[in-house]
Order: C-alpha cells, then sequence, then structure tokens
C-alpha cells in the first residue's frame, strides 16, 4: 500500500495548557508547537499568554508543574501569542498533529483568537488536522486511512462510532509504542508536543502515512 504522505511533507505538532476543561471559557494560558519534516523537530516554541486574573486550581498548577515565576518572566500579550499560532496554523504547506485537538485545542485556539481579537476563530485550518486519538483507535481496530485523504470527515467517524473502542490516551500510547518518557514532564506543552511527534511516527508507520 503506497504511503500518504511524501518524505518532505512538513507538520506542526501543537498543544495547550489551560485554566480548565470548559471549551467555552477556560482560557489557554500556553500554546506550544514544534515544526518537523521526516523524522527531524525543525523547531520548537512555547509561548506562556498573559491572562488577566489566571485561575489555576492547585490540582491543575501540580499537572503541569506551572511555575509561576517563570510564566510572570515570560508571558506574552494575547494579541502576540494569537499572531505566532494564526502564522503557522494557516500555513497550508503544513499538516496539524494534536492530541484530542479536534474536541478539546481547537476550542483552546478559538478562545485565544476571541482573546487577541474579539472575533472568533477562521477553522479553514481543520481538514490539514491530524489528530492522533483518532489515528490511534484506527490503528487499535484495523480501520484503513481515508482514500480520499479526508481524514476530517473520517476522524470525525471514528469518533462517533460507539464500536470503535480503545485506549488512546497520550500516556497509554507511549507505553504501547515504548516510548520513553519522565512522566513528571507530561503536561509540559513542549515536552508533550515532542513525546506526541514521537507517537505519529510511530502511528505514521502503523497506518502506512
Amino acid at each position: 500500500i503506497a504511503r500518504m504522505f511524501s518524505f518532505d511533507q512538513k507538520f506542526i505538532v501543537i498543544d495547550t495548557e489551560t485554566e480548565g476543561l470548559n471549551l467555552r471559557y477556560s482560557n489557554p494560558w500556553e500554546v506550544s508547537y514544534l515544526e518537523a519534516c521526516g523524522k527531524k523537530i525543525l523547531k520548537r516554541k512555547q509561548i506562556y499568554i498573559d491572562v488577566p486574573n489566571l485561575n489555576l486550581s492547585p490540582f491543575i498548577r501540580k499537572l503541569t508543574g506551572f511555575d509561576e515565576d517563570k510564566y510572570n518572566k515570560l508571558k506574552v500579550p494575547a494579541q502576540e501569542a494569537w499572531a505566532e499560532i494564526e502564522k503557522v496554523i494557516y500555513d497550508e504547506t503544513f499538516l496539524i498533529i494534536g492530541q484530542n485537538i479536534l474536541k478539546f485545542d481547537i476550542f483552546m485556539l478559538n478562545q485565544l483568537c476571541r482573546n487577541a481579537t474579539g472575533k472568533e476563530i477562521n477553522f479553514s485550518f481543520l481538514d490539514r488536522i491530524l489528530d492522533t486519538r483518532y489515528l490511534a483507535l484506527a490503528a487499535k481496530n484495523d480501520i484503513a486511512k481515508p482514500r480520499d485523504g479526508n481524514f476530517l470527515n473520517w476522524s470525525y467517524k471514528i469518533g462517533s462510532d460507539p464500536k470503535i473502542k480503545g485506549k488512546v490516551s497520550q500516556l497509554v500510547l507511549l507505553k504501547d509504542f515504548g516510548i520513553k518518557f519522565d512522566p513528571e514532564k507530561l503536561h509540559d506543552g513542549l515536552y508533550d508536543c515532542e513525546k506526541l511527534w514521537e507517537i505519529f511516527c510511530e502511528l505514521k508507520s502503523c497506518l502506512k502515512l
């Protein structure tokens, strides 16, 4: 079976860290991404976002290893953060990778866009998203990649089918593929991106992408 993506295809791996899980009102305080091509990471970027009255529970602070001094030193206005993210997600030469990005991170990017511009995000980049959650479900359930290359419809169909099951959290996938990781660093946005890139490379091989 022919591979779908050329070796020189460029990818963006993106992750957000947020105040909570509310898709409408939780604010992202970190957005990290890396650029990759072939099997190499070409660029890493970690952006801390200035959120007025940032509200992080003790659980979130512990889970993410939130460093208040580092955050206060490096945070930038939402407008600056969005300008950086907007530049990469709308670059049509990149495919966009994320873990559960279709059900969570795209809404956090929308919140960032609203905070920066007062407007809703333009979701035209959705058809370039490869969500590792659905790629992993496909791999575990022997589901073939979409012949027409429409991963968006394919992903939503997988996600809406109750018969398609499997444990596909990032932690589970790291263990499944035998990828070395430091559990203390998980939920640091940039570290998660790096580990997710390794997971994607494994899934790309499994699904012959």
